[in-house]
């Protein structure tokens, strides 16, 4: 049950728009096919993950200017902008007859990534601090979280059926451009207020801003290894939900093993059942993030966003013994899945306490950053691994990963010694 409160804020006409932009933004009808496309133009996982490493190389070096000039010359603006690149990256995606067209397509996905993260973000968050609704943060994020899972789970429902309609998968490139056009719209009816910058950049400014936001990061412990947690696991959880992606087609195809598996030669026989597969996994993902909340009431955020990580990794672990048998795959990856994006909410909940207004995008800038630098090592890593030993090596490698890194990246809390 909402209390009274929760209700008034759930009634809000900018709380619902909030809602609405997850919506559409995370629709990405092209996400559950994105590795199977590429696989069949025919690329290796070890060249894709190279292509991965390049959009988030993007990110790394375009994240922290492009945080700054969020808070500097305006968030609505530059979230705007951040649309009209998505837009751009849907267009190469689908005239890739050629591999420059793919390489422009990621570095512009990447620089539109650059635009956005945090920026939202740091939005929600000063209108919580404006309404003075800092007790009901966790309650705020996690019901727009809730509606980004729904977003993705309409969108994989709508592009699986698509896909069975059209002759190929690049059409769903095209399709995808829709939502992002109906966002550059919404984001444009923000109030100004939610703007925060002058809509004037001097380029002092935007080195003392970044002084000031990187010393508040060094100084703060809790802030900084609160940023470290949540960013560090998402580039893991990023980079192998889509190396999962082959695994499960394979399986679908052929009961043979796929512990050789380089590629998958028939991809155009089921990637709209993964279309499927991944509208139920963000089904149940918008369920579990909206309730993530009672998770902190009864257990603590921090004690919780512990306990995810952990055992995310076993569960990644158990993935990897059970790649021969599609069902337990299947109902693994989604508790995966689903316990990765019920952690979210919670950790941006405990970074929002601890983050200063005025320095909220540039410091969820820096987060990206860090979540891109992971990618950037793992994608080709674990791709080099996936052709050369083998998908079940590489699971096993990264699940040992996030058991390392959920205990060097615990968040210290009164309730709990460890977990």
């Amino acid at each position: 049950m909402l209390s009274s409160k929760q209700k008034s804020i759930v009634a809000t006409n900018l709380f619902r728009k909030f809602c609405v932009y997850g919506f559409l933004k995370n629709m990405k009808l092209f996400e559950p096919f994105l590795m199977l496309y590429l696989l069949s133009i025919p690329l290796r996982l070890s060249e894709i993950g190279w292509l991965y490493a390049v959009r988030e190389i993007t990110v790394i070096v375009f994240s922290l200017p492009m945080g700054l000039l969020a808070d500097v010359w305006g968030r609505k603006r530059t979230l705007m902008a951040s649309f009209v690149f998505y837009m751009a990256f849907c267009l190469c995606l689908f005239m890739a007859a050629s591999a420059p067209l793919i390489w422009l397509g990621m570095f512009l996905f990447g620089f539109a990534e650059s635009l956005r993260l945090g920026t939202h973000k740091a939005m929600i968050f000063s209108w919580i601090a404006k309404e003075k609704l800092k007790r009901e943060r966790t309650f705020v994020y996690a019901r727009t979280r809730s509606y980004s899972m729904w977003g993705m789970s309409v969108g994989g429902l709508i592009s699986a059926f698509y896909l069975i309609f059209v002759p190929y998968m690049q059409w769903v490139f095209l399709l995808a451009m829709i939502p992002y056009a109906l966002d550059f719209w919404l984001v444009s009816t923000y109030p100004d207020e939610l703007n925060s910058g002058k809509g004037i950049v001097h380029l002092d400014q935007m080195r003392k801003h970044l002084e000031q936001s990187i010393n508040d990061l060094l100084q703060e412990f809790m802030l900084k290894r609160s940023l470290f947690s949540l960013y560090v696991y998402e580039g893991f959880f990023r980079t192998i939900r889509d190396y999962m992606q082959p695994l499960i087609q394979g399986l679908m195809i052929s009961s043979v093993s796929l512990a050789g598996l380089v590629y998958v030669h028939d991809t155009q026989s089921s990637p709209w059942v993964l279309g499927v597969l991944y509208s139920i996994f963000y089904l149940l993902s918008a369920f579990a993030t909206r309730q993530s909340y009672l998770c902190k009431k009864n257990w603590g955020a921090r004690v919780t966003a512990n306990r995810i990580f952990f055992l995310c990794g076993f569960v990644l672990l158990l993935i990897s013994w059970s790649v021969h048998n599609l069902y337990l795959l299947i109902f693994l990856f989604m508790l995966f899945f689903v316990m990765s994006n019920m952690r979210r909410p919670l950790m941006v909940g405990i970074l929002g306490k601890r983050m200063d207004d005025e320095k909220r995008a540039t410091l969820f800038s820096l987060g990206s950053l860090i979540k891109s630098m992971v990618i950037v090592l793992l994608a080709p890593l674990l791709g080099i691994m996936a052709d050369t030993l083998g998908m079940i090596f590489m699971l096993r490698v990264a699940a040992v990963l996030v058991l390392i890194m959920a205990v060097i990246l615990r968040i210290p809390s009164k309730k709990s010694n460890f977990l």
